[in-house]
């Protein structure tokens, strides 16, 4: 079937030997489990596998691991996943050998244990003489009292529950155990999961003696009376005790493919070329700074006969990506993808699907033939777009290939595999060949797709998601707790020092303090207070001009009014003083610097159905992430909106206080310090304000050059007009300024901002030069 901008998921299936020995060792056959739930006819598709390979994959890369080597029908991938599954539960609990000293390389070494927790509160007082709880209750006060309170009749599921036991569960498994305790109704567990999760928080925020927001930003005082502020109760690091590893975590994806690679240097280092450098270079085929080997000086020519297979069959090799007795015999397709309209690909280069042939497949790898290119944009025709993303914006396109060939190892998430990635430093000419993802077909936009979870089963890949179309999505908001999660176990690794072979080791004392882009931060003076001033009073005035006498239908009546764009202006005047403090707030917790993915937004991941709905939560979907440009080491929350930057504002109102607990806890979860969620919070607030203008300056820049015609702005009613959504630019731009608007009022952004900086006189100050 045609590859419609797909690729498979990147786990290495069958590079584990077939060994017997090891803890796992007479637990059984592959072979037994099939015919002891009477799947034995699969057992050719199963000739090439082993318990031992398939033990340490996850449910959902099982699934697709069976579907790709051959088993078609989803109920017997997933009858099969489940024998497996159940097979190494009933193994693992017997006795086994002791493990090896050595920990597999898909799990990180374990950190030593942080010190032991403080000593908990002490129970509310009871009365003297409290009579013993009646037969249908449980025995647990605390939980007799919760359920009192909401009225739920369900005291025999819980007897002899705790509710410590509870509460230190994480929602999913906590949903999970009330329901194998016998609590039927979904709701039910829901209103209890809820009720429990909100008096543990009370119980932290009662038992922690620090102000919230004089940890949060090292402020000297706090106005106890400021409810805005006060009410997220941020306190920095919390009390630690030892992380809970997921029991299951992911297998570090492409271990395998990644220990073959051959060993290359980092990069050269980077230097900002001229648009003179550009225009000499681009018709040259420079070699690359890696391999060495000449590259392509655009996408179009890779295709050509003096690249072509040849080509490739050298650059796979040179990267370890093939042996060295095999071969690229043939490209059976070449398919660049769609750079404009309504179903474009992505503005950060140019991009294409290739279908290969290889001399023959080998064994203990997985060759696919479904492969994803990607280079930047050719100077000769779009020498603005390449300036920007290639130049002007810094090494983010070295960056992201660094991801790819440093840490695919060591990332403990899925990304594509990786065949070939080279940059050229005397021209930033770059070229990255990895695997392609497998999305489901979707359907095209201007068709009204609509993109329902649901549909598809556990394991499967769902269809590709848009930019800044998220109201085509059922349930957008589990897309967000899927990526918040990815976000997180990156962060949680980084603080493990799982890429101290790359990024080096952070220092005891913190980084030095550095914006989203990984930039440092300028120090906070007058000259710079004046000039954010001036710059937001700039650019609020262009957003003015540009919504009522261009746009006036896509952003609506209530935006499309002078008395509301000026009083926006006036906030943002207000508060630009205090923006280089902000972010200085942000850098101040180095426990937050962290390895990030700056850009990601939905549809810079691909994403599957991890659980059945009932009892998951909001952890339904798992994600693999792509368009690592330039990943580096920032404040983890100064980049949290650049994967909400296309939500829509009544989802972000609904799921902003969860996204941020989703984050805390599975970067304790994973590994990294224990946050305060209400502290990500406030940080996130701080940081949206700060950064508002910064999207402004494309009205300019990006939007009217696209579509000048004043004339044709007046005539769009909506974002979804083929004229806004079909220019990539246009749309990513525009519908981002509409959702930063509505966030903004629907979250009461200026109020809160302002009360921060009365609360933080210490920080917020006027510098004295």
């Amino acid at each position: 079937p045609k590859c419609a901008f797909r690729a498979t998921t990147h786990v290495s299936m069958r590079d584990e030997a077939a060994s017997s020995s090891g803890p796992l060792a007479g637990c059984g056959s592959l072979a037994a489990i099939a015919e002891g739930v009477e799947l034995q006819h699969l057992l050719p598709q199963l000739a090439g596998e082993t318990l031992h390979s398939l033990w340490a994959l996850q449910r959902p890369a099982l699934l697709s691991h069976l579907r790709s080597i051959g088993v078609e029908r989803l109920t017997e991938r997933q009858k099969l996943a489940t024998a497996v599954v159940k097979a190494r539960a009933a193994c693992t609990a017997a006795p086994q050998p002791p493990p090896p000293a050595t920990p597999p390389a898909a799990v990180p070494p374990p950190q030593p244990p942080p010190p032991p927790p403080p000593p908990s509160p002490p129970p509310a007082a009871q009365p003297p003489t409290a009579a013993q709880p009646p037969p249908d209750s449980p025995s647990d006060d605390q939980l007799a009292a919760l359920l009192s309170s909401l009225s739920l009749d369900v005291g025999c599921a819980l007897r002899g529950a705790s509710f410590a036991d509870l509460a230190a569960l994480q929602r999913p498994e906590l949903l999970a155990a009330l329901k194998e305790r016998g609590i039927a109704r979904l709701s039910d567990r829901q209103k209890l999961a809820s009720a429990i999760a909100k008096a543990a928080r009370t119980a932290a925020s009662v038992s922690t003696s620090s102000s919230a927001l004089a940890a949060s930003s090292a402020s000297a005082s706090a106005s106890a009376s400021a409810s805005a502020v006060a009410s997220f109760s941020p306190t920095g690091i919390m009390p630690s005790r030892p992380p809970r590893l997921d029991p299951d975590p992911l297998p570090a994806p492409g271990r395998a493919a990644f220990e073959r690679r051959r060993r290359v240097p980092p990069l050269p280092k980077y230097r900002r070329l001229t648009s003179a450098e550009l225009a000499r270079t681009a018709p040259l085929n420079l070699p690359g700074d890696w391999h060495g080997l000449p590259l392509p000086n655009s996408l179009a020519e890779l295709a050509t006969p003096r690249f072509g297979a040849a080509w490739l069959t050298r650059a796979f090799r040179a990267a370890g990506s093939i042996g060295p007795d095999n071969a690229v015999e043939e490209i059976t397709a070449f398919e660049p993808l769609e750079l404009q309209g309504l179903d474009a690909q992505g503005g950060a280069g140019e991009k294409a699907l290739l279908r290969v042939r290889y001399a023959r497949q080998e064994p203990g790898r997985r060759l696919h033939t479904d492969l994803f290119v990607k280079c930047p944009w050719e100077y000769t025709r779009f020498a603005y777009q390449r300036s920007l993303i290639s130049v002007q914006l810094g090494d983010g396109d070295g960056m992201e290939l660094s991801v790819y060939q440093f840490l695919e190892g060591s990332l403990p998430l899925r990304i594509p595999q990786l065949y070939f990635a080279d940059l050229s430093r005397e021209s930033s000419f770059y070229l990255l060949v990895t695997e392609c993802v497998p999305y489901a077909p979707r359907g095209r936009t201007e068709d009204g797709y609509l993109l329902d979870w649901r549909r598809f089963g556990v394991g499967e890949v769902l269809p590709k998601s848009g930019k800044y179309q998220d109201d085509r999505i059922v349930d957008a908001h589990l897309y967000y707790y899927a990526l918040f999660r990815a976000m997180a176990r990156v962060a949680a690794a980084d603080k493990r020092g799982c890429f101290d072979h790359h990024l080096g080791r952070q220092g005891d004392g913190g980084p030095p303090a550095r914006s989203a882009m990984g930039q440092p931060l300028p120090a906070d003076t007058r000259a710079r207070r004046a000039a954010l001033v001036s710059r937001n009073s700039q650019m609020f005035g262009s957003l003015k001009e540009f919504v009522l006498e261009y746009a006036p239908g896509l952003f609506g009546g209530e935006i499309a009014d002078a008395a509301y764009l000026d009083r926006l202006k006036g906030e943002y005047v207000e508060m630009a003083p205090y923006f280089t403090a902000a972010m200085h707030a942000l850098a101040a917790h180095p426990e937050l610097h962290v390895l990030s993915h700056v850009n990601l937004q939905i549809d810079n991941a691909w994403f599957w159905r991890s659980a059945d709905a009932d009892g998951a939560g909001e952890a339904v979907l798992e994600c693999g992430l792509l368009d690592w440009y330039n990943a580096s080491r920032v404040p983890a929350v100064s980049v949290f909106m650049g994967c909400l930057s296309g939500i829509e504002p009544e989802v972000l109102a609904a799921h902003e206080e969860g996204l941020m607990r989703c984050f805390a806890d599975e970067y304790f979860k994973y590994g990294g310090p224990q946050v305060d969620p209400n502290l990500l919070r406030l940080q996130f607030r701080l940081a949206f304000c700060a950064g508002f203008a910064g999207n402004l300056q494309y009205i300019e820049a990006e939007v009217l050059k696209e579509m000048p015609s004043k004339e044709e702005w007046r005539s769009v009613r909506d974002r979804w007009d083929p004229r806004v959504m079909g220019r990539w630019n246009v749309r990513c731009r525009t519908v981002a300024f509409l959702q930063l608007i509505r966030a903004h009022e629907a979250l009461g952004m200026h109020s809160f901002f302002m009360e921060w900086v009365r609360q933080n006189p210490a920080v917020c100050r006027s510098p004295r030069v």
